[in-house]
């Protein structure tokens, strides 16, 4: 029986596509082989653990966060510098059969210099926690990076319902070239605040689309711009841009301006807050 050939639209093809790049961003680069994975690795652990903020005392000036040592001796036992000190030499393969125990009894403690809020580690959290029953570190390392990655699988689904057609291509483009693939896949910090801007960049484009704004639908777009800010607070000029959708607004001047003076006040001061204090 032959396939309906609406089976095979582009939009179908594409995120087949992009599900298998993900995968394979996911899966095929061993452990900690990305840059800053042990750190972020740490810090989502720590979060998981339920430690949103940093710990601070006399004798870390920079605070710290607490966490399993096993934990601490993990990248370690995953040759974390293997590739990047010796990029011709192979990965050894025994080190994904063997058993890697979360030990809660042992802790030590992260310096951390706590100027990353904690959104960012939210998804990498999430896989860690769902993983932390099978009490296998090498699993939940993985299931850290197989969360980011549904997360922006999930973001770009949801962008290429509300995007205009027109510009399908320019966000179909951008989310498979290699190095946001890398990140978006990576135990990193920036995997969520990459999707959050493709959901940015969908919402803002369908919205100039539009002749006239809802006020619920501008309260949407703020609050993601300011989940966004408080994640990356060091893009808080790009976001002003967001200011001329007030035009799309149907309401008086006077209201305008007065959207326009709390929109600016909420994001200069969630990227204030975000650069400036110990979290």
């Amino acid at each position: 029986m032959k396939m309906p050939l609406k089976y095979f639209s582009a939009k179908r093809i594409f995120f087949l596509i992009l599900g298998v790049l993900l995968a394979v961003f996911v899966f095929a680069i061993p452990p900690f082989q990305k840059p800053d994975e042990p750190l972020h690795f740490k810090r989502a652990f720590a979060l998981s653990m339920g430690q949103i903020t940093c710990k601070h005392s006399r004798e870390y000036s920079r605070g710290y966060f607490t966490y399993p040592k096993s934990v601490d001796a993990f990248p370690d036992a995953m040759l974390s510098q293997a590739i990047i000190m010796k990029p011709e030499g192979k990965y050894p393969l025994s080190l994904f059969f063997r058993s890697y125990p979360i030990d809660l009894m042992r802790a030590v403690d992260l310096p951390y210099n706590c100027t990353l809020p904690f959104t960012g580690y939210i998804p990498l959290s999430l896989g860690i926690l769902f993983t932390l029953p099978i009490n296998n570190l090498l699993i939940s390392f993985y299931g850290a990076r197989l969360t980011a990655a549904l997360v922006f699988f999930l973001s770009i689904l949801f962008c290429f319902r509300i995007l205009p057609k027109r510009y399908w291509y320019i966000l179909g483009f951008s989310s498979v070239l290699p190095m946001v693939l890398q990140q978006v896949t990576a135990v990193s910090y920036d995997s969520l605040a990459i999707s959050l801007g493709c959901i940015l960049f969908s919402l803002f484009m369908r919205f100039l689309e539009k002749k006239a704004l809802r006020l619920r639908e501008l309260i949407l777009f703020y609050i993601i711009l300011l989940v966004f800010l408080f994640t990356k607070p060091g893009y808080y000029l790009f976001s002003l841009v967001s200011l001329i959708l007030l035009n799309r607004v149907y309401t008086s001047w006077i209201k305008k301006w007065i959207l326009a003076g709390i929109m600016i006040i909420g994001i200069v001061a969630i990227s204030w807050y975000s650069l400036t204090l110990p979290i």
